[in-house]
């Protein structure tokens, strides 16, 4: 699913989504623009590329509350360095709360630059990804999540603006 401004509408957009699901495609949901876009109930799985992305030169404000971001190139994973993830936000700003991120055999979470701000991480289960998390914004909080399994360990930085505590694992 991709969500940008070809039609010329304008930028002011919000966009509900509920119990929606993703599955055995080349990327799963796309955001190109700045929508403010709140998911309750993902099952976004078994792309090749990403399961949920957003784009450079955005303003995009993603919430996603419960479900599953799962198998990323469980067929095939044709560029290890930039594809094959659960979730990769290049810009924006995201809420992630009760989502498990599994089995994505790139990073589970990939922020890519600083220009992510102002983000959370919250109860949320890492399992069994190539990389649970790699961090790379500014103002976030990560806490109260659960990992085990993921084959390479965090790289979170910035830190020094950032709240990262009560997470088992990760």
């Amino acid at each position: 699913m991709l969500i940008d401004n070809s039609n010329g509408a304008g930028l002011n957009r919000e966009i509900f989504i509920s119990q929606a699901t993703f599955d055995s495609d080349g990327q799963g949901l796309v955001i190109r623009d700045s929508s403010y876009v709140s998911i309750i109930g993902i099952w976004a799985a078994s792309s090749t590329i990403h399961q949920v992305f957003v784009d450079y030169n955005s303003t995009a404000l993603l919430s996603i509350s419960e479900g599953m971001i799962f198998n990323g190139a469980v067929y095939e994973c044709p560029n290890l360095s930039n594809w094959c993830n659960g979730i990769t936000i290049n810009s924006g700003s995201f809420i992630l709360n009760g989502v498990e991120v599994r089995n994505n055999h790139g990073q589970g979470i990939w922020v890519t630059n600083k220009s992510v701000t102002q983000f959370q991480i919250i109860s949320c289960r890492l399992f069994e990804n190539g990389q649970e998390m790699n961090i790379d914004g500014t103002l976030f909080i990560i806490s109260n999540n659960l990992c085990n399994s993921n084959n390479l360990s965090n790289v979170i930085s910035n830190t020094t603006s950032a709240l990262v505590q009560n997470s088992l694992n990760c």
